[in-house]
């Protein structure tokens, strides 16, 4: 059977009918579900990138956050101390003490109290301190005050001027801490964008855990040894003029360069036609064995005075040997000065009896010295026993009136032969050298 001309047309449109019914099932319509998918997913990945921008954006203002708040921590930390400790505290101001040689009577204490400062409550606690300084030494305590990076407040200052040169007043200072919830919250805040950078705070201890570490050890050589002879703790010393003329005293003070005393040292002269000295003799002998490479001594000035300081050795035969601290006291303030020993090895030993200003004729005037910390300087391999206390060779005895040698010979040694060896070790030239008032170096038996 043919089929006709039109039954073709009619089944090739059929066939063209059912290719696009099925393109457009199986691959238009496949591809619009995909395409709405698409979207779909295209809107779900819309609203996830304005929620991560959102929380990049919380993130952001927190991280701005935190480094302000890590800010106002470091400044926290930097100004008040971590802790307020009464012990803490006392070591501070020693510390400072000793830096100024300021000289404390007496300290005392308040109670820890609460202050808001800048809308944060801080802990605070006040010390009153009775003082007695001279007024560099005053000034130098301020300074070291000043220096410390926490905050100490001067809060209140007096002074009063005394008649011997010194100040003294009362000072009160006032330390502020953190309290300790806030300083745990803040330590989780704290922090340094130089990690290296570490600044110590007097404050916190140790960690003894980690304090072993050797490999950045320091190597510290200590240098010459020094030796003390005197100490001027205790007050026992004699003042003595070489002319009636010259008056003064001697006395320990609470002022000091080393330890908690120093010795006051008051003179007045007037104007003579020869050279004068004033003694101050030691309470007693130090023997030093062994050449010292020198002799030192701080020695604290008010005022430039052209007057040589000077020392006096003096062998067990009597022969004294002078030694030269200073040809001129020319500062104001502590300066430790220096005198070369003898270094004759024969000479030794060798006793430190006094100490003297070497007033030059035709001057009159006065002035006050301060001394203290006297030591003999040796390298280290010369330390072997080099100073030796000792008593029981002189006394010290003063003319009285009336007196002359031959009754000072008969009271000590009940005769007049040693008269000779009294002349000798005191330097005498003649027996009727001698006035009321002088100190005579006398040999025990």
């Amino acid at each position: 059977m043919r089929t006709s001309k039109r039954e073709k047309v009619l089944v090739m449109a059929l066939v063209f009918v059912i290719f696009l019914f099925g393109y457009n099932r199986l691959v238009i319509l496949g591809q619009g579900a995909k395409l709405d998918e698409l979207r779909s997913e295209h809107a779900i990945h819309q609203e996830d990138i304005i929620m991560l921008n959102s929380i990049a954006e919380s993130e952001l203002e927190y991280d701005t956050m935190l480094s302000e708040l890590a800010q106002k921590s470091d400044a926290l930390t930097k100004n008040y101390f971590n802790t307020i400790k009464q012990e803490e505290i006392i070591l501070l101001i020693n510390d400072f003490v000793e830096k100024s040689n300021l000289s404390t009577i007496n300290m005392n204490f308040t109670p820890i109290n609460k202050e808001i400062i800048e809308e944060i409550p801080l802990d605070l606690m006040e010390v009153h301190i009775a003082y007695e300084a001279g007024f560099l030494s005053l000034l130098d305590f301020i300074e070291e005050i000043n220096k410390h990076d926490k905050k100490i407040i001067i809060k209140n200052l007096t002074i009063t001027s005394e008649k011997d040169g010194y100040l003294r007043g009362d000072i009160a200072l006032s330390f502020y801490g953190l309290p300790n919830s806030l300083n745990d919250i803040l330590t989780s805040f704290n922090y340094s964008s130089n990690e290296s950078t570490y600044t110590f705070n007097p404050f916190q201890g140790f960690d003894l855990e980690n304090d072993n570490d050797d490999s950045n050890s320091i190597a510290i050589s200590i240098g010459p040894s020094r030796v003390l002879l005197e100490d001027f703790e205790e007050d026992s010393f004699i003042f003595k003029g070489s002319h009636m003329s010259i008056k003064g005293d001697g006395y320990i003070i609470k002022s000091s360069k080393v330890g908690k005393h120093s010795l006051r040292l008051e003179y007045d002269y007037e104007k003579r036609d020869e050279n004068t000295e004033a003694y101050l003799i030691l309470n007693e002998n130090k023997w030093i064995n062994e050449p010292p490479v020198s002799i030192s001594m701080w020695v604290y000035s008010y005022n430039s005075v052209d007057t040589p300081l000077k020392g006096r050795l003096t062998d067990k035969q009597g022969n004294e040997y002078t030694i030269d601290f200073t040809q001129d006291i020319n500062w104001v303030g502590w300066k430790k000065v220096e005198a070369m020993a003898p270094q004759d090895k024969s000479l030794y030993p060798l006793a430190l009896t006094d100490i003297c200003l070497d007033i030059q004729a035709g001057e009159s005037g006065g002035g006050v010295i301060l001394l203290d910390g006297l030591e003999a300087v040796y390298e280290e391999e010369q330390l072997i026993n080099p100073i030796k206390k000792d008593n029981t060779h002189f006394i010290h005895y003063e003319v009285q009136h009336n007196d002359t040698l031959n009754k000072i010979s008969l009271k000590f040694f009940n005769n007049t032969e040693s008269i000779e060896k009294i002349m000798q070790l005191n330097g005498l030239e003649n027996s009727k050298d001698i006035q009321p008032g002088k100190i005579l170096l006398i040999p025990k038996q």
